[in-house]
């Protein structure tokens, strides 16, 4: 590798060269040189500010992409970037159509100051109904839960679905004693189910419940 002032002597030369050969006029050369020095800067900035961000504890994200401008948290929030690891609210999943959650697949759930490494939806459904037992938020009393379009048990006292329920089926674990999860959804589901419990015991807005999509 060469060394920078080599480079250096060598780009002067070129320069000098075009500009005696009247290939380029100098101050339409100075004026495209300085805009790439721009665009050059602009991107190293940005680059920064990326793996600053992925660096940080999830539950310090959200207020690092606060102090940043529009167009730099567009940057880090885009969808569609490959290699950026971003997180949502739950309330925002909740709007997001099946086929755009089907693409994805949860990394971290974060509750607050909590945060927990999850591989699938079905251990972060898990992980979130026992926080709320554990906080004091979901009772036995509170039991059943129900899936409100079909009126499934998605926390029950037994594993199992109650007799009324429109469709009997379901695949059930254990979070706590006496308290079953049936986690026999598709990904859609779970974020309504989760949203709906929050929902159905009056603390909608009491939790910053975000989730880390790879």
């Amino acid at each position: 590798m060469k060394a920078p002032s080599v480079v250096y002597e060598e780009l002067l030369e070129k320069v000098s060269f075009l500009i005696n050969q009247e290939k380029f006029d100098p101050d339409t050369l100075l004026n495209d040189i300085q805009k790439k020095i721009q665009e050059i800067k602009s991107k190293n900035a940005i680059d920064e500010i990326k793996k600053t961000y992925q660096n940080l504890p999830l539950e310090k994200q959200k207020k690092f992409l606060d102090k940043h401008s529009s167009s730099q948290e567009e940057i880090i929030y885009n969808k569609k970037k490959e290699n950026v690891k971003i997180i949502f609210n739950i309330n925002e999943l909740y709007t997001w159509e099946t086929s755009e959650l089907v693409k994805k697949k949860p990394k971290k759930l974060c509750i607050d100051q909590y945060s927990y490494d999850v591989k699938h939806w079905s251990e972060l459904t898990c992980l979130f109904v026992k926080f709320l037992i554990t906080h004091g938020d979901l009772k036995k009393e509170n039991l059943p839960i129900r899936f409100h379009k079909t009126g499934k048990a998605f926390v029950n006292s037994i594993p199992k679905q109650p007799s009324d329920a429109n469709g009997s089926d379901g695949m059930f674990r254990e979070v706590a004693d006496g308290f079953y999860v049936d986690v026999k959804y598709n990904v859609r589901y779970h974020i309504m189910n989760m949203v709906n419990i929050l929902k159905k015991l009056s603390i909608p807005q009491k939790y910053n419940i975000y989730i880390q999509l790879s």
